[in-house]
């Protein structure tokens, strides 16, 4: 009897770990996550300190994941943004989304929009970033991501 409990509770451990293990994702495939600060200064319309708002973008990778920054983008004070990624061979294009339903009354902010891919292979990658609403080409660079080494 003990020794049927012991093989139950091995199966049911067994299939928790398999189970948990599953990262939902298929060797090769990229996943994408992305985050949005809070409005770090209102603006006047396309000016910031009397000056046009400039947008700056930068990137960072390590091992299988690249972070794509997009600072000072400008947009509604109740704006929401969301990425999604389209991959052609070595291609990434990100595209950014205002998905907020609302138009709020208040001064235009600036927001820091980060999107991280992960699960990428080794090697070289153009890095599209573009507008939804203007279909617009906000940026693009050459990146290179360094394959992982076994730990």
């Amino acid at each position: 009897m003990r020794l049927i409990r012991y093989l139950i509770l091995g199966a049911l451990v067994a299939m928790l770990v398999l189970a948990c293990s599953d990262s939902g994702t298929q060797p090769g495939e990229i996943w994408l996550m992305s985050s949005q600060s809070e409005c770090h200064q209102k603006i006047d319309v396309g000016v910031r300190g009397g000056q046009p708002s400039k947008d700056e973008f930068w990137y960072e990778s390590r091992c299988d994941t690249l972070r794509v920054h997009h600072d000072g983008r400008s947009a509604n004070c109740c704006a929401k943004f969301a990425y999604e990624i389209d991959q052609q061979a070595n291609t990434l294009t990100l595209i950014e989304t205002d998905t907020s339903t609302v138009l709020c009354r208040c001064a235009d902010c600036l927001f820091d929009l980060t999107a991280q891919i992960s699960g990428l292979s080794g090697g070289s990658y153009t890095i599209k970033v573009r507008d939804s609403k203007s279909d617009s080409l906000l940026d693009s660079t050459v990146v290179g991501i360094a394959p992982c080494l076994p730990q």
